[in-house]
C-alpha cells in the first residue's frame, strides 16, 4: 500500500510539472508575440514620423522658393519624371540618394504639381514606399514666379 500511495505522489507531482511548464511556454510564446508586434509597428511608426518630416520641411523649401520648379530641377537628388512631377529617393535610414539610385530607394517623395492658376501652383507632395503604399501626403500652394516685393 505504502509503494502505491508514493507512486501516486510522484505522479501527481510530475502532472502538476507538466502543467506548470505547458503554462509558461504558452505564457513565453504570447509575450514573444507581444514583442514583435510592439517592434513592427515601433518601425511603422518611425517610418511615419521622418516621412512627415521630410514632406513638412519639402513643402517649406518648396514655398520659400523664389521659382520652385527651378529649385526642384536643381536640387540634390531630384530627378524629373514628368512635366511637372519631381522625385526624391531615400533608403532605409532615410539618407537621401543620388537621382540615379532609385532602384535601392526604400522610400520615395514625389513632389506632383497638380494645377496651376494666377501665379499660383498646387503642389501635391507624398511619401511613399516604391511598392506605393503611401506613407504620408499633404498638398501646398506656392507662387510659381517671383511676386514683387517678395524678399
Amino acid at each position: 500500500m505504502t509503494k502505491s500511495r508514493s507512486s501516486s505522489k510522484s505522479s501527481l507531482f510530475l502532472l502538476e510539472m507538466i502543467i506548470a511548464i505547458l503554462f509558461l511556454a504558452v505564457a513565453s510564446a504570447v509575450c514573444m508575440r507581444l514583442f514583435v508586434q510592439a517592434h513592427v509597428s515601433g518601425a511603422a511608426s518611425e517610418n511615419l514620423t521622418r516621412a512627415v518630416m521630410v514632406t513638412q520641411s519639402l513643402a517649406e523649401n518648396l514655398r520659400a522658393a523664389p521659382a520652385p520648379e527651378e529649385w526642384l530641377s536643381g536640387a540634390a537628388g531630384a530627378r524629373a519624371t514628368g512635366p511637372g512631377e519631381w522625385v526624391f529617393c531615400y533608403d532605409e535610414d532615410w539618407r537621401l540618394l543620388a537621382a540615379d539610385d532609385a532602384e535601392t530607394a526604400a522610400f520615395w517623395l514625389t513632389v506632383r504639381r497638380v494645377a496651376e492658376r494666377d501665379g499660383l501652383w498646387q503642389a501635391e507632395v507624398a511619401v511613399s514606399r516604391p511598392d506605393t503604399v503611401q506613407l504620408f501626403a499633404i498638398t501646398c500652394t506656392v507662387y510659381a514666379t517671383p511676386q514683387e516685393g517678395a524678399l
